[in-house]
């Protein structure tokens, strides 16, 4: 019981956690050029609000940090005996916004620079990720173990 608690306590962590994400500053442009062949004449900043990350297809930012925060969300309403959604679900969709997460933290220039935003989203998911693990066995558990 202690332990699911516990449990409870660091998913709604978490979750604050992804959302707080959203105003964070992601990325700076330093100078290059836009999309119209124009120079930046001042640094570009790149937050959740107005930021996308582009792998396959380009998202944005908050769209990602709402998916972790619905995921561990899922996770945290497993754990409480109110859902019994299979812990596949927030895994998938954890680790797909986990690999957009990391991306920036690849990119090889000088003309951009990371911001704290993708590395607290990229430790939160691991947190959340571990909560999955640690949940193990209490995803499908009966009301009256509580």
């Amino acid at each position: 019981m202690q332990n699911r608690n516990n449990l409870l306590v660091v998913c709604v962590i978490a979750v604050i956690v992804f959302l707080c994400g959203i105003p964070l500053t992601w990325f700076t442009i330093n100078g290059g050029t836009s999309s119209f062949g124009m120079p930046f004449p001042f640094p570009m900043e790149g937050t959740g609000i107005n930021g996308t990350i582009t792998l396959l297809l380009p998202l944005p930012i908050w769209l990602l940090l709402l998916v972790s925060a619905g995921a561990t969300l899922i996770t945290t309403l497993n754990i409480n005996g109110a859902t019994t959604i299979p812990k596949a679900w927030p895994t998938i969709g954890l680790l797909f916004c986990g690999v957009y997460y990391a991306s920036p933290l690849f990119y090889v220039g000088d003309q951009l620079r990371i911001a704290a935003g993708p590395i607290v989203a990229l430790l939160d998911t691991l947190l959340a990720l571990g909560i999955i693990l640690q949940s193990r066995g209490r995803m499908f558990h009966s009301n009256d173990e509580a």
